[in-house]
């Protein structure tokens, strides 16, 4: 059999074929679910119920953990591995999808700690016969590289052996990217197929599973509290878990955690045996903070051990001293270890997210504070080069901010945070300055990254209102990465804020206003510039992951908003700025009448201004109703107002000075442009507008017949219909 010669992998017949060493290293990046792993192989026992044990205490799954459940090895193990109730339904639809398009998602969404990791891999392992089972470990910056190595493992075994990928990715930022370099690979290697090539299995942790997810049939909800079938396996587990571990399953709190259906009082319990003191805290406290912060903020996260015992520092063990398990003997039952994939190290976490969140509370009300703890992290893990594995888990910790659903005010809009929960908690319980302090020093430590002084930036200028400093630091930003937009936005942000925050003073002239605005200006179209660029070419780059296949409108809209704030607040100085600002007068006969001569410096400005807000608008107008899906996204609810407004103040409400031909009724040209263009047929119909239908009617008849009469000779006849 194939198992006898290696690992091997499943084809679309369901037969086995034997995959060499070549294969293997051509796969690096994924932790491939071999159909064989495991068979006709003497398991140690003893390694076997270790992986258990840490598993039960909060470790995530291995492999060896499904294997070692279906083996009866003893009259204790009377149980299955237990199945939460989105099992049958994920594997409904995965078994939808092998008969459905080349690429396809379906996503599996869970509550941090509510066992969503489990029960994806669960399913791989159940489905290892049928299809290619995979896990992404590779860095997802890697999008190309890992787009051929799913390619490699679907052609694996040559024409005839090829069978379906399924790939548990549990990063949702990179799966477009990673979507369109897969069908990119496809086209450029010719593969023909009558079956899919990959299945991602998208497993993500949500704070907040909105409605349309739950209306999404490719989208399987794992409960956060247990049902009553989920309560009696775990009751029953329970049993069979003390019968084998004796008192040491009081404490596997990963198992306990979910059988109390994540029971806050349990939580606190685990605690009791704490000893908090602020000041002259051991090492091995201190790593306990770490771990707690680390783990309270980016759930699923982990430490090197290796890190952890450089950290500790002398006795090391290679010289004799204590073993890392004994130098954390206190706290043994809130953290775990478990074996890296490579073998050559071990991972170490928090038990729970819940505790590693119980753990950050307690400590801060002993005053060991959030920004002291990220501080020291900051300086005693970042070194002159910081591990590679560290890095995503510090962005997400400091800059990852969380989409939230309004569930107040009954709309159901979504939001973004301003900043990362971490920020915010500083912010909420200590103060504003520390929550600068902390991003500062990660701008400092962590050099070549863009993204701490961004949130610094943005920071500065939404929270503590200093544009200076928020100007300093966006502009750092920038120069760490010149070429994505949205690292760009922040500083014409921070000028459209400063901005905003002056033309309610009293004491504010026009020129400060527009050369507030001119600086605001500039930069939003080089924004413009650096989204195009991004979007170029359809983005053939290799680097394309540093870059969103969301288009960037953010500059073109920024735009807008400071001519909206440019038009309200010059027009509140003199009423007569609204015919300057929309050509109806001349800027020089104005100019004059006021005795503003310095104002001629911000002439061509003012005289661009209605004409690039009227190209910018037809951009959304055409943009919104033809971009690609794949660059679609819901905007906020109050965007197309915005727009509209300025449309409207701009160029819908009076005849410019330059134009040639006179048009009696405002909007005119408008809605002739709309009449005659398919985009505004679909803009009026898509928006509802009441008498748009009619418009587009009575205005495509007028034009029509304009038409007949210039391009038809005089003796012709009208052509009949075909």
């Amino acid at each position: 059999m194939a198992h006898n010669k290696g690992p091997s992998l499943s084809n679309s017949r369901g037969c086995e074929i034997y995959v060499g060493s070549e294969i293997r290293a051509s796969i690096s990046l994924l932790d491939v679910l071999y159909a064989n792993t495991f068979e006709e192989e003497d398991i140690d026992s003893a390694v076997a119920k270790k992986t258990e044990a840490d598993f039960y205490r909060g470790a995530p799954p291995q492999w060896l953990n499904f294997c070692w459940a279906e083996r009866a090895t003893s009259a204790d193990k009377t149980t299955p591995f237990i199945k939460r109730d989105g099992y049958t339904e994920l594997i409904q639809n995965i078994k939808k999808q092998c008969k459905g398009d080349l690429t396809s998602t379906i996503k599996l969404l869970h509550q941090p700690g509510r066992g969503g990791i489990t029960l994806a891999k669960q399913v791989l392992w159940d489905m290892r016969k049928t299809l290619r089972c995979a896990v992404l470990t590779g860095p997802t910056s890697e999008i190309t590289a890992i787009a051929k190595q799913v390619i490699h493992l679907f052609t694996a075994g040559n024409q005839g052996h090829q069978n379906t990928v399924l790939l548990m990715l549990e990063d949702e930022r990179v799966l477009e990217n990673l979507q369109d370099a897969i069908m990119k690979e496809i086209a450029e290697r010719n593969i023909t197929t009558n079956m899919p090539v990959v299945i991602i299995l998208n497993c993500l942790r949500k704070a907040v599973i909105k409605q349309d997810d739950h209306n999404n049939s490719r989208h399987v909800i794992l409960r956060t509290e247990l049902s009553e079938a989920e309560k009696q396996q775990f009751e029953e587990k329970q049993i069979e878990i003390s019968r084998s571990y004796s008192n040491e399953h009081k404490q596997f709190h990963g198992f306990n955690i979910m059988r109390e259906n994540f029971c806050g009082d349990y939580v606190k319990k685990t605690f009791a045996f704490l000893n908090v003191r602020e000041k002259r805290r051991p090492k091995n406290s201190q790593l306990l903070a770490f771990l707690s912060l680390v783990n309270a903020y980016v759930p699923g996260s982990h430490l090197l051990q290796s890190q952890c015992q450089a950290f500790l520092g002398p006795p090391d063990p290679i010289y004799g001293g204590p073993s890392f398990e004994q130098r954390m003997e206190h706290f043994k039952q809130l953290i775990v270890t478990y074996p890296t994939r490579q073998g050559k190290d071990k991972n170490v976490r928090m038990a729970h997210s819940l505790i590693a969140q119980q753990c950050v509370k307690v400590l801060a009300t002993a005053g060991v504070t959030r920004s002291d703890t990220a501080t020291t992290f900051l300086i005693d893990f970042c070194g002159e080069e910081v591990q590679q594995c560290l890095m995503p888990v510090i962005k997400d910790m400091l800059t990852k901010r969380e989409i939230r659903v309004d569930h107040q005010q009954n709309t159901g809009h979504e939001t973004q945070d301003l900043f990362s929960r971490l920020i915010h908690d500083i912010e909420a319980n200590e103060s504003q300055i520390n929550c600068a302090s902390v991003l500062k020093l990660a701008s400092e430590k962590i050099v070549q990254n863009p993204f701490f002084p961004q949130a610094l930036a943005r920071f500065f200028y939404l929270m503590m209102r200093e544009y200076g400093k928020a100007e300093q630091w966006a502009k750092i930003a920038i120069d760490r990465d010149p070429k994505n937009s949205f690292v760009a936005d922040t500083l014409g942000q921070v000028y459209k804020k400063n901005l905003k925050s002056r033309v309610h003073d009293p004491s504010i002239s026009a020129q400060d206003i527009l050369e507030l605005a001119e600086k605001a200006f500039l930069h939003f179209k080089d924004v413009e510039r650096a989204a195009e660029n991004e979007q170029g070419a359809d983005m053939q780059d290799d680097d394309t992951a540093n870059f969103s296949h969301i288009f960037n409108n953010r500059g073109l809209f920024g735009y807008l908003c400071v001519a909206n704030i440019v038009f309200d607040s010059l027009v509140s100085l003199d009423k007569n700025w609204q015919k300057v600002l929309t050509m109806e007068i001349s800027a020089d006969s104005f100019f004059i009448s006021i005795g503003q001569k310095k104002l001629f410096n911000y002439k061509p400005l003012i005289i661009s201004l209605r004409d690039e807000v009227e190209r910018k608008c037809e951009f959304f107008d055409s943009y919104l109703t033809y971009s690609k899906p794949s660059m679609k996204k819901d905007e906020p609810h109050y965007f197309q107002t915005d727009v509209k407004n300025c449309y409207c103040k701009y160029v819908g409400t009076c005849k410019p000075i330059h134009s040639e031909s006179a048009i009696d009724v405002p909007l005119q040209k408008l809605k002739e442009e709309m009449a005659i263009a398919f985009r505004g047929l679909l803009c009026c119909l898509d928006k509802g507008y009441d008498e748009g239908r009619e418009v587009i009617k009575k205005e495509w008849e007028k034009r029509k017949m304009v038409m007949v009469r210039i391009t038809l000779p005089k003796t012709s006849s009208l052509p009949t219909s075909s």
